[in-house]
């Protein structure tokens, strides 16, 4: 059964800010997050924190969080990797995480739709 990818406030407005040709790589990728379970994307667990990933596509980073239950990934920031992490001795430090879950701004789909 497949996730609905929904996208939050912010992170509808960083992929109306980028290029085009950046917006449709980023969008493709998120959209196989729909098969997250069996999905072989660049994803990594955040320490830490319940339920919540990081997504790499290209020199971009997606944080997200996966509700099991209602089948539901909310997309919770995106942001080109320097602005995302800093590496502090060789480690990756978060430096934004939400903590609490906000409203989603809209569904992946009317993002598509309106490219």
């Amino acid at each position: 059964m497949k996730f609905k990818v929904l996208l939050h406030k912010k992170a509808d407005k960083f992929l109306r800010e980028i290029k085009p040709e950046e917006k449709k790589r980023i969008v493709d990728k998120l959209r196989q997050l729909e098969d997250f379970l069996a999905t072989k994307l660049d994803i990594v667990k955040i320490a830490g924190e319940e339920n919540t990933f990081r997504l790499r596509v290209g020199n971009y980073r997606a944080l997200f969080k996966v509700y099991e239950q209602e089948r539901i990934i909310v997309i919770i920031k995106l942001d080109i990797r320097k602005e995302f992490t800093t590496e502090y001795t060789g480690k990756i430090v978060k430096v934004s995480v939400m903590k609490q879950f906000c409203k989603p701004q809209q569904s992946l789909s009317a993002i598509i739709r309106k490219s």
